[in-house]
């Protein structure tokens, strides 16, 4: 079983945190940190290196390195720059490989990496001053502390996926009393690609984390739910939905062959009326319409349900109790004529000699029949789906019933009574809820908004696995061209480069707005870079 007997299991994989990472990093102010630093226990022949002002500013999205025991360790491509000597200003590139433990947060039903409590692994120093080792410490040292104190304090945590967003089921009325509760948040990662955070509802405290395994299948992320979870939703919905439980239908069928018998049945009584008047009472019956009127009461009982292989899942046990009516009709027309001629045919006699004393259209209820049945579902089965909330449901589309009867009736009756029950049980029975919202395009605390692709669905007997794509509708996967011109779009700036300008890197990158012409920049009222485009620099 990959959820280990967890309700629920959410994985992402390593490409994903990458994606998540570069989000964070376009759409955040990632901070440009200044502080200064004194190292404890400078000697005297390194006393330049006293007081440290620092500058550092992250240059790219940090990416995914490894993953390994229960840390996700991330690289950050940073510029330090440093004053010693009360000025003079080193220059540095910087590689900073982070560890940070990711955990679940049951509140925002988010995974997240913590930052805030991160612990550099090691730095690496693009030394291209020669310095000594003991310099280097002490640098190293200063943009650790940088790091530290400064970057990751400020930045805390990054999301790395939602889910669950929503614990609302259909037809509940509002309200908390009528949410799923979590009652478990569980996070490991399971091998160099993978991370996987395990989820319980309604105070189920089960599961082993040991036992999940990946089954993202290589997507980007995949959810896992256990049929012992979607049990356990589905009592919770039955308790306190808003769904009616019984439901009233009528309709009506017409017989045509029950037509032809009467209308046979009234020519005979119209001959033997003309034999018994001596020709001189003549009757036309004629039968309009003959049909039955009928409708049913259903009330359902509460279902089980087993999970099947194929995405379906079978109902045993539902109990219908129907009270169903039939009332038979007949819409007949009476004809009544008094034939002046007698016995004479009526082409014999040049006159009209009929006279009209009745003509009168009649509907005729036969009798009023009700009964009380409880209908045996003999097979049930539901097709498992997402529906557009991206909720778990299950839809019966099959279902066979077996109808006691205590007289028999005609076949073609019995089989259009059963067809029809057959089709309320299939509309009337609500998709079954088997889970919350699994996914969302908002995320809790961010502007971000992600587009999630379903790539795969799957049941066994165990559990159903969803498997998707996905990506930040604000961060597309490539852009062609790339832009020449980046404008930074923090209104006390304002300005527009050449994108190898040095400045670009200081503009955080929720504010750079690129630009495939120069003068559509100017014209929406960006100033020229004093450096890299003094020509149209103004001010």
């Amino acid at each position: 079983m990959n959820t280990g007997g967890y309700d629920v299991v959410a994985e992402v994989n390593e490409r994903f945190v990458d994606r998540a990472l570069a989000a964070a990093f376009y759409t955040s102010s990632f901070p440009q940190v200044k502080g200064t630093y004194t190292p404890p226990d400078v000697p005297p022949s390194f006393s330049a290196y006293s007081k440290v002002e620092y500058e550092v500013l992250l240059k790219e999205p940090p990416t995914v390195d490894a993953f390994a025991g229960n840390v996700v360790r991330l690289l950050f491509n940073l510029e330090a720059a440093l004053k010693v000597l009360g000025g003079l200003r080193l220059e540095f590139d910087v590689i900073a490989s982070v560890e940070a433990s990711p955990y679940y947060n049951q509140s925002t039903r988010v995974l997240v990496l913590d930052l805030k409590k991160a612990r550099i692994d090691e730095i690496k120093i693009d030394d291209k001053y020669g310095l000594s080792a003991e310099a280097l410490n002490y640098i190293n040292k200063a943009i650790a502390a940088a790091i530290s104190s400064g970057m990751l304090d400020k930045m805390e945590k990054i999301t790395l996926q939602p889910v669950l967003y929503s614990l609302d089921l259909p037809y509940m009325p509002p309200g908390p009393a009528n949410q799923l509760t979590i009652g478990l948040g569980n996070v490991k990662i399971l091998n160099q690609q993978v991370i996987a955070a395990a989820i319980n509802f309604l105070s189920y405290n089960g599961g082993n984390i040991a036992q999940v395994t990946d089954f993202t299948s290589g997507l980007d992320i995949a959810v896992g739910v256990s049929e012992a979870a979607m049990h356990r939703v589905f009592d919770f919905w039955w308790d306190r939905t808003t769904h009616p439980k019984s439901v009233t239908e009528t309709g009506s069928w017409d017989i045509p062959v029950l037509d032809d018998l009467l209308d046979a049945v009234a020519d005979f009584f119209d001959i033997a009326t003309k034999l018994g008047s001596l020709g001189f009472l003549e009757t036309d019956y004629a039968v309009l319409r003959s049909w039955i009127e009928y409708g049913a009461t259903v009330k359902f009982g509460k279902p089980s349900f087993n999970l099947l292989n194929g995405n379906r899942l079978e109902l045993t046990g539902c109990p219908l109790n129907i009270h169903a009516w039939a009332i038979p009709k007949l819409k007949v027309q009476a004809k009544i004529e008094i034939d002046t001629s007698g016995p004479i045919p009526d082409w014999m006699t040049p006159w009209s000699d009929d006279v009209t004393i009745a003509n009168k259209v009649t509907t005729i209820t036969i009798w009023n029949f009700s009964i009380d049945l409880n209908v045996d579902i003999d097979r049930a089965e539901a097709e498992v789906y997402l529906d557009d909330q991206n909720r778990l449901v299950a839809k019966v589309h099959d279902v066979d019933i077996t109808i006691h009867l205590p007289w028999s009736l005609p076949e073609d009756v019995l089989n259009h009574i059963i067809d029809w029950i057959e089709g309320q049980i299939k509309d009337k029975i609500p998709p079954i809820p088997l889970s919350p919202a699994l996914f969302t395009e908002t995320i809790p605390g961010t502007a971000l908004t992600l587009q999630v692709d379903i790539d795969k669905l799957t049941t066994n007997e165990d559990e159903a696995i969803v498997g998707a794509s996905a990506k930040f509708k604000e961060i597309p996967l490539n852009i062609t061209p790339v832009p020449k011109f980046i404008a930074n779009r923090d209104p006390l700036a304002r300005e527009v480069h050449r994108a190898s300008c040095q400045w670009v890197g200081t503009i955080f990158e929720k504010n750079k707005v690129g630009y495939y012409s120069l003068h559509d920049a100017l014209k929406d009222g960006y100033d020229g870079c004093k450096y890299c485009l003094p020509e149209y620099h103004t001010r």
